[in-house]
């Protein structure tokens, strides 16, 4: 169900993001022309197909069980090479600043921006491997665009809190808020997904589907003709 689902995404993003965070610490910025650059893309690549592998293991018990058929190599191959993709795409932008801070509009909408293109990066990949379910695969990765989005926005906004907070510098009041956004960072793409999941849920499946006491599940199954 939809618990399900967004467990297996937040166990995913955390494993996947922890270990890509680890793998990049110390890396030095994507500057064009510097000495270490190619070295600083290939651990960002290396770290972001670790990110989107762990991701996309996350994924593929609960798809699996909501389309019936979905390839496991083909699924975390796609996964491994959008996250790599994003990543670098993202500690690149990173390193080519300065950007515009004059406003925190200004900030947001970078962060949304920016959340968009790397979830749509991933999510494009992603689709590749859904080509056997056009329905899902055309939204995918609008889906995980606007989930990536709000998630990183949730994330600037917890960023916010602490430093506009009542008690600021306050460890228990910090922990709690990068506690709440961060948990509603790694949700958002996860309840994006999933409805798309609803909308391309094979009839029978056993992704959303409720029995109720007249036998009929809800949400409604639409068969396809």
């Amino acid at each position: 169900g939809t618990l399900g689902w967004t467990g297996a995404m937040v166990v995913g993003e955390v494993i996947g993001l922890g270990v890509a965070t680890a793998l990049t610490v110390g890396v030095g910025p994507l500057t064009p022309g510097s000495s270490d650059a190619q070295v600083s893309v290939v651990l960002s690549a290396v770290a972001g197909a670790m990110a989107g592998t762990c991701i996309g293991a996350g994924q593929w018990p609960v798809l699996r069980r909501a389309f019936g058929e979905l390839d496991l190599g083909a699924w975390i191959l796609a996964s491994a090479l959008g996250g790599a993709i994003a990543w670098v795409l993202g500690t690149t932008a990173a390193a080519s600043g300065p950007y515009d801070v004059s406003s925190l509009w200004a900030v947001a909408f970078a962060v949304a921006l920016s959340g968009f293109v790397l979830g749509a990066s991933l999510g494009v990949l992603q689709a590749s491997a859904l080509s056997h379910r056009p329905d899902v695969a055309k939204r995918w990765p609008v889906a995980n665009g606007i989930g990536w989005a709000l998630g990183l926005l949730f994330a600037y906004v917890g960023v916010l809190g602490t430093v506009f907070s009542p008690w600021p510098g306050s460890p228990p009041c910090t922990a709690l808020i990068m506690l709440i956004s961060g948990a509603a960072m790694l949700s958002a793409p996860a309840l994006t997904m999933g409805f798309v999941l609803r909308a391309g849920q094979d009839p029978g499946a056993r992704f959303w589907s409720k029995s109720r006491a007249d036998g009929a599940s809800w949400p409604p199954v639409h068969h396809r003709t």
